[in-house]
């Protein structure tokens, strides 16, 4: 299977969210919607992991430019 998007993802998460937020929802297609939006919010957490060890700071010094791993700091 292809690997899917990120805005693809975080599209069917917002599907999801919205249909579980309906008021007529029966409980037991709540519970397979919810467990459906965990794999995806998994699938999601992984692709940004991934989005986040390609990204790179571009970096001055003098004349020379050079690339450097994107650091978060997460404090």
């Amino acid at each position: 299977m292809a690997s899917k998007k990120i805005d693809d993802t975080f599209n069917e998460l917002e599907d999801l969210v919205t249909q579980l937020e309906s008021d007529r929802l029966p409980i037991d297609k709540a519970i397979q919607l919810y467990s459906t939006a965990l794999k995806k919010m998994k699938r999601a957490s992984t692709q940004l992991e991934q989005v986040h060890a390609k990204l790179t700071v571009l970096q001055q010094e003098g004349d020379q430019l050079f690339e450097q791993p994107l650091s978060v700091n997460t404090d």
